[in-house]
């Protein structure tokens, strides 16, 4: 088929496309990452990567192009589906309905007070947020009551507590009488997200790290199916993280991880084995993809380092999720966040993710309902069964931007990774203050681009609707959960026995230890460290528009800007559309002249500031073509400041006459 079209040569490419851009330099379409990598508008075999290993077939070192020989192409990848409920019985009926409905995998949030490690009747206030309250085996057995733990991959998500959800797990498993072989499930022991994204442990983190190791060591022996260890990327990403500093501090954690599991005895495969990674994705496709292979080729040669040290035979391996990162989630016209979860979803399964995890919609706003929860498994399931992304291995294979973008991220990566490890590792790098140093100054340039709406959020940057219908979540009676969680809590005098590692643990959980009595017998000392920020993009334009809208309630009336509309509509429209785009997005309503005068009185200053005048606005733009300026600009201004306009700005940027329009 390409014999039948005539090749054409790179610098033909961009005489093309500089003719499109009407004689401009082609070269002002280029942009740069947060990395400072250069994104151009056009690539060519000439930018790709020379390295034959970037060509090696899926599943063979360095794992660019897939995990596993035939990647997700046989059953696709895990439809994973968070519960968050805070009702222990509606729980379960959602993870059976999820599960019946396409879902293959589920993960098990805590809510705060699970995760801080207490029981519900001694922090009451934080039972049911962002998660359920399960203090015991027997609510962790009515939770997933029904689920098939050797059919159906339960993920636990406790933060600090990890160590005590654990054991309720593995003895809920002893209690079923679990086949050890099959049994499913990931352990989330991920301490040192939880200590960053928290800000404190219970434990020294040294500490932190045995208990991990000692699940790892737990599930090596009895369960192959299970995984203990968790490194997610959340608390960087949620925290401003670049796509470079991202992989760079995954890194990191996994080499903290696999160190903690050798050094607890666990030989170097099995140590692999116990770990799992967790990427963010977005709505940054390009980025996206080439972060998740890069990820495997970096994983790879940190196998290859500790391999060459232990002097054993390892195979590379890496088990690589995604999941919808927090931060790119709106409150504001929600609706477009089905886009970004799509968008999100695609660049996970074409970059090779082993399974995703997408977030309701209103995941911003508050408890998902029925459809934000439907809404969100279905996108994953029209992306695999109607769009067959799995049915290609490594689709974004040979793509030359794409291609050149994944060895670029990867070697920017891999210059931080080995100046974290020169620190002393991500603990030490941390605590010197230089994590937070180096995400802070990351964020600040993306807020300052986001303010600037140079990176532009759809519904709230860009095109804000300030009457746009709230979308209405669940209201959930906190007081009734946590009396509920009481009720099911019966607290025994029961000894947990730490000195026997996790055997000791699970005999206490199947005596019916709680929660909070695991968690204090696992407990030493409290560590803090600098809590990482957990920031929305949009949260700064989402508080303007909540000083508007409570502007509307106590006045009656928003903030408003008069749009000056000056000629015909061909000749002011574009820029009245940019100034009402500009001042909405901050909750400022727009009230244009057009709307009250008719096309002969669009040149007329003195019925434009009549208009104003019953605008109840203070400040106005001057909407129009360069031309027009010259010729009514100054007679326009003078009118509406006359009319007591105490602001008056032009939309554009006439060079020649800037000097004088300022005056």
């Amino acid at each position: 088929l390409a014999s039948e079209f005539p090749a054409l040569s790179e610098s033909e490419w961009r005489e093309l496309a500089e003719a499109s851009l009407k004689g401009q330099s082609l070269d002002r379409l280029s942009s740069r990452t947060y990395d400072g990598i250069q994104l151009a508008p056009i690539y060519a075999r000439s930018t790709a990567p020379v390295d034959e290993t970037s060509r090696s077939a899926p599943g063979s070192p360095p794992l660019l192009r897939g995990a596993t020989t035939l990647g997700n192409t046989q059953a696709g990848w895990d439809v994973r589906q968070l519960l968050v409920e805070g009702d222990l019985q509606e729980l379960n009926r959602v993870a059976l309905d999820e599960l019946e409905r396409g879902a293959t995998s589920l993960e098990l949030c805590w809510d705060r007070a699970g995760r801080a490690g207490l029981d519900p009747d001694i922090h009451g206030a934080d039972v049911g947020i962002e998660g359920v309250s399960i203090s015991c085996l027997g609510d962790l057995d009515r939770a997933l009551d029904g689920v098939q733990l050797e059919l159906c991959t339960v993920a636990l998500d406790a933060g600090p507590s990890f160590a005590s959800a654990a054991s309720l797990f593995l003895a809920l498993i002893e209690r079923r009488g679990c086949n050890p072989a099959e049994v499913r499930g990931e352990l989330g022991a991920d301490p040192l997200a939880a200590l960053l994204s928290e800000g404190w442990l219970s434990t020294a983190p040294e500490q932190a790290l045995e208990q991990a190791a000692s699940l790892a060591k737990h599930c090596a022996e009895h369960y192959p199916r299970l995984q203990a260890l968790l490194v997610s990327t959340r608390p960087y990403v949620d925290a401003g993280a670049s796509e470079a500093q991202e992989l760079a501090f995954a890194l990191s954690t996994g080499v903290c991880y696999v160190k903690a599991l050798v050094g607890a005895g666990l030989a170097l495969p099995a140590a692999l084995r116990q770990l799992r990674f967790e990427l963010s994705v977005s709505a940054r496709q390009l980025e996206d993809v080439a972060k998740l292979r890069a990820m495997r080729s970096l994983w790879t040669r940190v196998i290859e380092a500790f391999a060459h040290a232990d002097g054993a035979e390892v195979s590379p391996w890496i088990n690589l999720g995604a999941r919808m990162a927090y931060s790119c989630v709106t409150q504001r016209d929600p609706w477009v966040n089905l886009l970004r979860a799509t968008m999100a979803g695609f660049s996970a399964a074409v970059g090779g993710a082993s399974s995703i995890t997408l977030l309701p919609y209103t995941a911003a706003l508050g408890p998902p309902d029925e459809f934000a929860r439907r809404v969100a498994r279905n996108t994953q399931l029209v992306l695999l069964e109607e769009a067959h992304l799995a049915r290609v291995l490594d689709p974004a294979g040979g793509s030359f931007a794409i291609e050149h973008l994944t060895d670029e991220l990867a070697s920017s990566a891999w210059k931080l990774f080995q100046e974290v490890e020169a620190a002393g590792g991500l603990l030490a790098f941390a605590k010197s203050g230089s994590l937070s140093e180096r995400l802070a100054a990351t964020r600040q340039a993306r807020d300052a681009n986001i303010a600037r709406r140079k990176d532009a959020i759809t519904g709230v940057s860009e095109f804000p609707n300030l009457t746009e219908r709230a979308v209405e979540v669940r209201e959930l009676d906190w007081a009734a959960l946590n009396q509920a969680a009481i009720a099911r809590l019966e607290r025994q005098e029961i000894q947990v026995t730490t000195d026997q590692g996790v055997r000791g643990w699970l005999d206490a959980a199947a005596k019916g230890a709680t929660l909070g009595q695991l968690a204090s017998a696992l407990s030493t000392q409290l560590t803090r460290v600098t809590k990482l920020p957990r920031r929305r993009f949009a949260q700064p334009f989402e508080d303007l528009r909540d000083r508007s809208d409570g502007a509307l309630k106590a006045r009656g009336v928003r903030p408003r800007v008069f749009l000056a509309c000056i000629g015909p509509i061909a000749e002011h429209t574009a820029r009245a559309s940019f100034s009402k785009s500009f001042f909405e997005a901050g909750g400022i309503e727009a009230v244009a002249s057009v709307d009250s005068l008719s096309a002969d009185q669009l040149l007329d200053a003195t019925a434009c500031a009549g208009v104003f005048e019953q605008s109840q606005a203070s400040i106005a733009v001057l909407c129009s073509s360069d031309a027009r300026y010259e010729e009514h600009a100054a007679s326009f201004a003078k009118a509406l400041h006359a009319a007591g306009c105490k602001w008056v700005y032009l939309a554009g940027h006439p060079k020649a006459q800037k000097q004088d329009y300022t005056q």
